[in-house]
């Protein structure tokens, strides 16, 4: 599997937590700026403030506004070059579903107000990273609830890390667990990137690609990575409950399921991961879906990425990942960049 990308070369991922210091930040307006909204939060990112509530940013209505894009560029377009009408931009991107490389909108977003934050184009990675030919990263919100702040924070930066990159961008929605997705919330997040201006290559374009882009359509996927795990002897099936898993302090769990072959029953027992020194974290649901850990290792090995944007709070979900990763044979996501943003507080 094709995953060239700067892993490969000489990247140093934590210059690029430091440049800027403090990449993105939040908090509530200055008093003496009777303009903002109370609800405002200032999203700092490459050194420059801009104060955002997302209702005011992207506002939940469908009716038509004007275009405000038109300048500056998308850090994701080039400001010169032919334009191809068929298919790819001039920066040898394609834009969902095709397009003029000339528009600085994506054919899924048209609208959006005039004071929407976005990544200034000032920010540059560090001068010592060494570019490679296929760099590609994602977004993976989960349709859990609403778009909010971080989510705001991850998507620009993975935008400006993609234009950093030259890198193509593909849009996973992570909605493994139905119970708590809303098609509203999964609306909400295509409404959030059409009005930042954020345009992807591969993935669901609209609503109505959900089905075919849904992780439940890929279930076989990850059934094969638990099997295979539990073949290696890394992963165990667990029939302890989670107020039981709670109240205990160890390593393994209460029933020392780790010890014991305990077949697997759907709605019964969960597969835990055997690590040593930390509790040993889920990668199969007693409701018998796959957990966060599984799916996204196996969708973004599927996927080619190699360039993982994600919150500073999840760098132990990482190191989670990587060893899943480096278990799975041929699985690659170990060897991808990640980058691990501070949060908005």
């Amino acid at each position: 599997m094709a995953t060239g990308f700067p892993y490969q070369q000489q990247v140093r991922s934590s210059q690029l937590k430091a440049t800027p210091a403090k990449l993105c930040s939040a908090t509530p307006p200055p008093a003496t700026s009777p303009s903002q909204s109370p609800n405002a939060k200032s999203i700092t990112v490459g050194g420059h403030t801009k104060y955002v509530t997302l209702k005011a940013a992207c506002p939940r209505s469908s009716s038509p506004q004007v275009n405000p894009y038109s300048s500056p560029p998308h850090p994701l377009s080039t400001p010169s070059g032919p334009t191809n009408h068929n298919s790819e931009t001039s920066n040898g991107h394609a834009h969902p579903g095709g397009g003029s490389s000339s528009s600085p909108l994506p054919s899924h977003a048209t609208t959006g107000p005039a004071d929407t934050p976005r990544v200034p184009l000032s920010y540059r990675s560090p001068a010592d990273i060494s570019y490679a030919p296929r760099v590609r990263t994602r977004l993976a919100p989960t349709p859990s609830g609403f778009v909010h702040e971080g989510n705001l924070v991850n998507f620009l930066v993975i935008a400006r890390l993609a234009a950093t990159f030259d890198a193509t961008v593909a849009l996973r929605i992570d909605d493994i667990d139905h119970l708590r997705v809303r098609d509203a919330y999964v609306e909400d997040i295509f409404r959030v990137l059409a009005c930042l201006d954020i345009p992807w290559t591969d993935g669901p374009q609209s609503t109505d690609d959900m089905t075919q882009w849904s992780q439940r359509e890929r279930l076989h996927l990850y059934q094969q990575a638990r099997e295979e795990l539990w073949m290696t002897g890394l992963a165990y099936h667990c029939t302890c409950s989670r107020t039981q898993r709670n109240a205990y302090t160890g390593d393994s769990c209460p029933g020392h399921c780790r010890y014991i072959d305990v077949p697997f029953e759907a709605g019964r027992t969960a597969t835990r991961l055997h690590l040593d020194g930390v509790p040993d974290p889920i990668i199969w649901r007693r409701d018998d879906l796959p957990a966060y850990h599984l799916t996204s290792v196996v969708d973004d090995h599927d996927g080619l990425i190699n360039l993982v944007v994600r919150g500073e709070d999840l760098e132990a979900a990482t190191d989670v990942q990587r060893f899943i990763s480096k278990a799975l044979p041929g699985n690659t996501f170990h060897a991808a960049l990640v980058v691990h943003h501070p949060l908005v507080t």
